[in-house]
């Protein structure tokens, strides 16, 4: 891997963390940044797309329901 696209990449989680990030919407999430956030408690939710407040309430439903059915994805 690439030297700078991986402390890019970690420069990244270590914002999310720093800012108390607890689920990550996003269009596409490629190998790299699964890698660096697979260690910590952040969600990522990949294929959103649309208009943000859409998205981050369909988001809500979607973790609402995972945790209600115990189930972690």
């Amino acid at each position: 891997m690439d030297p700078e696209r991986a402390r890019h990449q970690e420069a990244i989680r270590d914002f999310l963390l720093e800012h108390g990030v607890d689920v990550l919407l996003l269009d596409h999430a490629g190998p790299g940044i699964a890698r660096v956030l697979s260690d910590t408690h952040i969600r990522v939710v990949a294929g959103v797309t649309g208009v943000a407040k859409e998205a981050v309430l369909a988001a809500d439903h979607f973790v609402r329901t995972q945790l209600a059915e115990g189930q972690d994805g």
